[in-house]
């Protein structure tokens, strides 16, 4: 399993992530101002999938914005609507059981 970061960030701070620590716990990162395109746009799923060399029913979305989650599933993907509020034990039993959050 491959795990990538993606921010809507300015090229600065893509830089930045990029460079230190938190970019180090990924094993690629997507930044919006290098697509061009930003979530939820369909354009953004596009080219990650294409980059990535996936088709989307591999590729899995984990992100804090249900606006995002409904983006990622209209090409296919698989999404789940996480906060850090929420209980990790939900979001561990929902990719378990392929019963995704929404």
């Amino acid at each position: 399993m491959s795990i990538k970061l993606q921010k809507d960030t300015e090229k600065s701070i893509a830089h930045h992530k990029t460079a230190t620590s938190v970019g180090a716990r990924f094993d690629g990162a997507f930044f919006s101002c290098r697509l061009e395109w930003q979530k939820p746009d369909h354009g953004f799923y596009s080219a990650v999938a294409r980059e990535i060399g996936c088709l989307p029913a591999e590729i899995l979305l984990i992100d804090d914005s249900s606006a995002n989650v409904v983006g990622a599933k209209a090409p296919g993907w698989n999404a789940v609507h996480f906060r850090i509020v929420d209980d990790l034990g939900s979001l561990t039993q929902s990719l378990e059981t392929g019963h995704h959050m929404v």
